[in-house]
């Protein structure tokens, strides 16, 4: 027989639940790989949100030269399962290996940095 758990609202948040959302997002902030991508295959994050319908953009940031080396468009996909609403950041085109920081730019919110210096295996892998 299996264990059951009690899961406890947790409602302090940035911004407002989604009806039913049971778990908040203290902040907002990407979802990475921590073991890295491959430079030529799919490279994604997630961004969880909660009742807001968020828009903006997402910059990958070189760690040694602290430039822009590539921009793209966030992508909603749609709510998930603890409610609230799911964003994706796509950089699969981006082949160059090396290390990067993820920059996030949501309407109506501060911009959010993710380090791969804090995390340091959130760099890209080569083959």
């Amino acid at each position: 027989m299996g264990t059951v758990r009690r899961l406890k609202m947790m409602k302090e948040s940035w911004s407002d639940l989604a009806p039913g959302q049971i778990i908040a997002q203290l902040n907002v902030h990407p979802i990475v790989s921590h073991g890295g991508w491959d430079h030529e295959g799919v490279k994604q994050a997630l961004v969880w949100a909660n009742a807001r319908k968020l828009k903006g953009t997402f910059q990958l940031v070189g760690v040694e030269e602290n430039k822009i080396v590539y921009e793209g468009m966030l992508r909603d996909m749609g709510g998930h399962i603890w409610g609230g609403n799911t964003l994706v950041v796509d950089f699969s085109e981006f082949e160059i290996p090396g290390r990067y920081k993820l920059r996030l730019e949501l309407k109506g919110t501060e911009a959010v940095f993710i380090d791969s210096q804090k995390v340091p295996k959130a760099d890209f892998t080569t083959k």
